[in-house]
């Protein structure tokens, strides 16, 4: 009789111990952080000299403007460009400013916005340098 307790005792335990939780897994390790963007080439400084192109009235209300035709100029020396008489100011990132000029020089491309009152022009200029 004592066996047979024991039998039942013993499977009774097997029983309990299938039925409990299994041990939880182990955890999981976390990402690593995505590497950041590279930062984005710094702009080539502005070549001096004359750059050529075109220029187109952009005006809204253009009455009183003329419209700008064959080739224009501009001239970059010294960190400063010349268009239309208005002289601007280049930036360490070839940003334009000065009293109604505005846009960027990038190497040998030069993208002028004039205003002169009512009446705006585009410039889209380039050198041979």
């Amino acid at each position: 009789m004592r066996l047979k307790i024991a039998g039942v005792l013993l499977a009774a335990a097997t029983v309990v111990g299938c039925s409990s939780n299994p041990p939880p897994p182990p955890p999981m390790a976390a990402m690593p952080e995505p590497a950041p963007a590279p930062a984005p080439p710094p702009p080539v400084a502005p070549a001096a000299g004359t750059y050529r192109g075109t220029a187109e009235l952009t005006s809204t209300e253009a009455r009183g403007c003329r419209a700008m035709n064959g080739s224009q100029t501009a001239r970059v020396r010294n960190g400063t460009i010349t268009v239309a008489g208005m002289r601007g100011r280049i930036g360490p990132d070839g940003a334009i400013s000065g009293r109604g000029l505005s846009g960027t020089v990038n190497g040998n491309t030069a993208d002028v916005t004039v205003n002169r009152g009512r009446c705006s022009y585009h410039y889209t200029l380039t050198t041979g340098a």
